[in-house]
């Protein structure tokens, strides 16, 4: 087994993080309890000073208290000086996700770099996006094990937009940041999920992009406004800033009715043209000009006619 291949999966992953936080725990309890100990025996020592027995007793608490206390501290210390690309070094740091935000794991040869080119060197009308030539691509409906915080709803009915975040996540930051570790980071430390699924507010969140790297920027939010009806018609600007967006390296979260996609870069497409990544139905998948994407997203799930709820409401450009 490729030990680093085992610990992009959510599980082994989980299990890790569960020895790193027991270990903490005993860093913390056993020197309390030796000490506890040591108390003790001092006061049974005062009432019989020659007891030889508890003076090796006393010895042997004050030799485990150091133990207990610098074993941990020197296990940790170990492996953060090795190089983050050393296997074992890898799964370790990354089973620590938990504890420290922002913290970049690499779980491959790859240095932590923009994906961005140079901007100068993208020529007009060039087929080719700037830097990244696809997302790494998750259907949630393979998720359905993964409950979100709880609930009765799980990734793969109320996830796409965990999924949508894992995409560029993944892609732009780190492969650990598939759907399994992005829901539980968010169901642990965010707690803003409407209806089951991730709100636009966690998503642009300053603590979120800070932990998982990413900047961001709000093309347009529309989900403070009264009502649902987003949008009945293309509307040109909000169009031009996806597009601008992921002719620039970006790639964006958007939420069509009741769903979240992503907009991004694909080497197939042309400059007036972006791909949707749809979490939920792969078919879809493809080159799309904006007023194509609008027309295919509108009415998403036959929602506007059931509830009024249209066109596009929040569009979230994420990138490094």
């Amino acid at each position: 087994m490729n030990i680093v291949s085992s610990c992009t999966d959510y599980a082994m992953v989980g299990v890790l993080s569960v020895v790193r936080r027991i270990l903490s725990l005993f860093q913390i309890i056993a020197p309390i309890l030796c000490i506890i100990s040591l108390a003790i025996t001092f006061i049974h020592l005062m009432r019989d000073p020659d007891n030889k027995k508890l003076l090796k007793k006393i010895r042997n608490s004050i030799i485990s208290l150091f133990v207990v206390f610098f074993i941990p501290t020197i296990v940790n210390a170990t492996f953060s000086i090795l190089d983050d690309s050393t296997p074992i070094s890898s799964c370790w740091q990354l089973a620590n996700y938990t504890y420290s935000a922002g913290t970049y794991v690499p779980v491959d040869d790859r240095e932590r770099t923009s994906f961005l080119d140079d901007p100068g060197s993208y020529a007009s009308g060039s087929n080719q996006k700037k830097g990244i030539k696809e997302l790494v691509y998750y259907n949630q409906h393979s998720y359905a094990d993964v409950a979100l915080c709880g609930g009765s709803n799980n990734v793969s009915n109320a996830g796409c937009g965990i999924a949508s975040f894992a995409m560029i996540a993944s892609t732009y930051v780190n492969p650990a940041y598939e759907p399994r570790m992005v829901a539980g980071w968010f169901c642990q430390f965010k707690r803003r999920l409407t209806d089951g699924g991730l709100n636009e507010d966690a998503v642009s969140a300053m603590d979120t992009l800070a932990y998982f790297g990413l900047k961001g920027e709000v093309l347009y939010d529309k989900t403070d406004q009264s009502g649902l009806n987003y949008g009945t018609s293309y509307n040109s600007k909000e169009g031009n800033a996806i597009l601008q967006s992921v002719n620039a390296g970006k790639s964006v979260m958007f939420g069509m009715p009741g769903h979240w996609g992503v907009a991004g870069p694909h080497e197939s497409c042309n400059n007036t043209q972006v791909y949707l990544y749809n979490p939920a139905r792969p078919t879809s998948n493809g080159c799309y000009t904006p007023e194509e994407l609008f027309s295919y997203t509108y009415n998403y799930g036959n929602r506007c006619y059931n509830t009024g709820w249209c066109g596009w409401d929040v569009a979230i450009a994420l990138y490094t």
